[in-house]
């Protein structure tokens, strides 16, 4: 949320500056062209722990190719 401007409100977690930042470079090279991950939105298709709210990098299984390594 600190990525947000001054009275800048958002109404999806997908499109918070921040994380789209972070995803920019996995969506670029694999998301896009993947035909299991539907949306950028499914948090939990790729983050494995998501339902406990843990978001890490070590936790990160991407459909159709494995372990993403930032």
């Amino acid at each position: 949320m600190a990525s947000l401007q001054e009275n800048e409100a958002t109404i999806r977690i997908s499109k918070v500056r921040y994380l789209q930042d972070k995803h920019e470079e996995v969506y670029n090279k694999v998301v896009k062209n993947s035909k299991k991950i539907k949306s950028m939105s499914l948090c939990d298709d790729c983050h494995q722990r998501a339902n406990e709210g843990v978001f890490d990098d070590d936790t990160v299984v991407i459909p159709e190719y494995g372990r993403w390594t930032w």
